[in-house]
């Protein structure tokens, strides 16, 4: 599940990254996005809560899990290629909480974990061609971005759609990098990197002052394309199978919906890495590598 997590945190960054593509004579939604997006990426730092409700129905038994995620970016450079991100990850099912750092200079990042109440620390170089990838390279064609009646008091709400086409591009663009990252281990995730969806999904942002606060997205009919058809071929090519086993894969249903709050948007002190976290971290084995998330 952790190593799914590992991809599937790539996938979600890369998303969140993509958005961008009144009545004084109404400007086109698009347009609006367009600007609120430019001002986004051009800002030096913010904060971004994110929330996440995953949820499973198997043959009528029902499992949700939740998880909170709390961000603090500071770019150091305009190029956005020297950064330190702190953040807070919050698993209220079971009360759990880990913290990291991330700094991250070019293709060179250093991650530094806090495992029950120890700090411990990776270091991982990226190839130039992904430290250098271009979000514009996606070339995504939102097949709508209009305006809605907006459901929270307040803010303007716009609304575009995610084509399966836009996705299949996506993946086909960061398929040599996810290939290239995966383990020995991690093989038999290589299949989903070749999986075509038939999928949109819609990402509905609220804006203020035409700066984009919130994003809400529900990827239910993405996760389940995305999880329950690898499962369901792997399952139906063993031939010890158990049929009630393939039965309940077949009828597994997902859930997955993920709002973003965006705030304090160019108002971030410095962020700096404790001495005493550098200090004191011990590095990771490589067991720990692959199970962090």
């Amino acid at each position: 599940m952790k190593k799914s997590l590992k991809y599937l945190g790539m996938f979600l960054l890369t998303v969140l990254m993509i958005t961008g593509c009144g009545k004084k004579e109404e400007r086109k939604a698009e347009d609006v996005l367009k600007e609120a997006e430019g001002k986004l990426e051009a800002a030096n730092s913010y904060k971004i809560d994110v929330k996440v409700n995953m949820g499973m129905n198997v043959s009528g038994i029902s499992a949700n899990y939740d998880m909170d995620m709390n961000y603090d970016v500071y770019y150091n450079d305009k190029d956005h290629k020297d950064l330190v991100l702190h953040y807070i990850v919050k698993i209220p099912m079971n009360n759990s909480e880990v913290e990291s750092y991330v700094e991250q200079n070019g293709n060179k990042a250093t991650s530094y974990m806090k495992s029950d109440d120890e700090w411990k620390y990776t270091t991982e170089e990226a190839s130039e061609e992904l430290a250098n990838l271009n979000i514009d390279q996606f070339d995504f064609d939102y097949s709508s971005v209009r305006y809605e009646d907006s459901d929270k008091e307040g803010y303007k709400k716009i609304v575009a759609t995610i084509t399966s086409d836009d996705i299949n591009k996506m993946i086909e663009t960061l398929k040599p990098f996810l290939e290239d990252s995966l383990t020995e281990e991690e093989e038999d995730l290589s299949a989903l990197t070749d999986l075509n969806f038939d999928t949109d999904f819609v990402i509905n942002y609220y804006l203020k002052n035409d700066e984009i606060k919130i994003m809400e997205m529900d990827m239910s009919d993405l996760m389940n394309e995305l999880l329950s058809k690898p499962l369901q071929d792997a399952t139906a090519s063993n031939d010890n199978a158990d049929s009630l086993e393939l039965e309940a894969l077949k009828n597994m249903k997902m859930t997955f919906k993920m709002t973003a709050t965006i705030k304090d948007v160019n108002k971030l002190d410095k962020i700096t890495i404790p001495e005493e976290v550098k200090k004191n971290a011990t590095k990771m084995t490589e067991d720990e590598v692959e199970a962090k998330i």
